[in-house]
């Protein structure tokens, strides 16, 4: 046996994370049959951030259209900015 993991946390040694895992002072206390089982959050992507980017790009290219007008690099970069 590792004697280096006895020193260690107990989170740091369970291998199962939706396996809940209790302290005490007689030691690890691992769960009995009848519990449940611990489901894990799924991560949420988030949209609102590549939302703000589009939106930032396209004013962006707009002021340019402004300060440089006709130009058709601006408006490439405009019309790529509109579509997505």
């Amino acid at each position: 046996m590792n004697l280096a993991l006895l020193d260690t946390p107990a989170e740091s040694v369970a291998r199962h994370v939706g396996v809940p895992v209790h302290e005490c002072a007689c030691g690890i206390v691992l769960p009995g049959p009848d519990m449940q089982r611990v489901e894990r959050r799924k991560p949420e992507t988030v949209g609102a951030l590549e939302e703000m980017k589009e939106q930032q790009r396209l004013e962006l290219w707009r002021y340019w259209d402004r300060k440089i007008p006709n130009n058709p690099f601006v408006w490439r970069q405009l019309a790529a900015a509109a579509i997505r």
